[in-house]
C-alpha cells in the first residue's frame, strides 16, 4: 500500500509541474507498480490541491503576457489549476496508451539521481512531439529553432521541478533528501530492470494526445518507511 501513496504522490507532482510551466491539461492512465498495473480511477485522483485561497492583493492568478514569455521565471502558485474531472479520467481509459506509445517517432528522457536510503532515482520521459510542444509554450519560439540541445534542457529543467515537488510532498513519509543534476537524452532510454530496483511508474496523457511517462526506482531490499509511524513506535517503546 505504501508504493501506491508514493504513486498517487508523484502522480500529483507530474500534473502539477505539467500544468503550472507548460500549462498542459494532464490526466492519469495507470500506475504500475513492478509487474501490477493498476486502473482504478481512485488510486488515480490527485491528492493534494494548489492552494488558489490567498489574496489576491498577494497574488496574480491571471497569465500575463511575461509569464507566456518567461515561464520558467513565473511558475508555481500564481496560476490556476483545472480539477480533475471524473469524465476525463474516463476519457482516458479509452485510450490505448501502448498503442499511442509505439507511434510515437522518437523520445526526451531525463533522470535524476536522488540522495536518500530508499529511493535511487526518478526518471520523466516525454515524446519528442510533446517536447516540441512544451518547447513552444514555455519558450515563446518557432519550434524548427529547437534543436536537440534545447529539448534536453526542458526535459531537464521539467524533471528538475518535478523532483523539487517530490520533494515537498514525501518528506513527510520518507524524510527529506537531495537531487543531483538531471542527465538528458534523445531516443528511447534503458528504463532501470525491476530485478534491480522497485518501480513506481506513472503513465499519464497530456493534453489528450501526448503519452508521458514517470518512473520511482526504490532500492532493492529497502521496505518503505513512514516516518512519522516509526517516530511513534519509537516514542511508545521507550515510555
Amino acid at each position: 500500500m505504501q508504493y501506491e501513496q508514493y504513486g498517487q504522490l508523484f502522480f500529483d507532482a507530474i500534473r502539477e509541474t505539467l500544468e503550472t510551466m507548460a500549462f498542459t491539461e494532464v490526466v492519469p492512465y495507470s500506475m504500475k507498480i513492478g509487474e501490477r498495473e493498476l486502473l482504478d480511477p481512485d488510486l488515480l485522483r490527485p491528492t493534494v490541491c494548489m492552494d488558489t485561497n490567498l489574496s489576491d492583493t498577494k497574488n496574480d492568478f491571471s497569465i500575463t503576457d511575461y509569464r507566456w514569455t518567461f515561464p520558467l521565471d513565473s511558475w508555481g502558485e500564481y496560476v490556476k489549476v483545472p480539477s480533475l474531472e471524473e469524465s476525463e479520467i474516463g476519457r482516458a481509459e479509452r485510450i490505448d496508451f501502448d498503442k499511442l506509445m509505439n507511434e510515437q517517432k522518437d523520445w526526451c528522457w531525463a533522470c535524476m539521481k536522488v540522495n536518500s536510503p530508499e529511493l535511487d532515482s526518478v526518471w520523466f520521459i516525454a515524446s519528442k512531439q510533446l517536447s516540441l510542444e512544451l518547447a513552444r509554450t514555455m519558450c515563446a519560439g518557432n519550434t524548427s529553432q529547437f534543436g536537440n540541445p534545447v529539448l534536453n534542457d526542458i526535459i531537464a529543467e521539467l524533471t528538475n521541478v518535478l523532483g523539487g515537488r517530490l520533494v515537498m510532498l514525501l518528506e513527510e513519509i520518507i524524510g527529506r533528501f537531495t537531487l543531483a543534476v538531471p542527465k538528458s537524452g534523445i531516443g528511447r532510454p534503458e528504463l532501470p530492470n525491476n530485478m534491480d530496483y522497485e518501480t513506481v511508474i506513472s503513465k499519464v496523457f497530456v493534453d489528450g494526445v501526448h503519452p508521458v511517462i514517470g518512473v520511482m526506482c526504490f532500492k532493492k531490499n529497502e521496505q518503505p518507511i513512514n516516518r512519522a509511524q516509526s517516530a511513534k513506535c519509537k516514542a511508545q517503546s521507550e515510555k
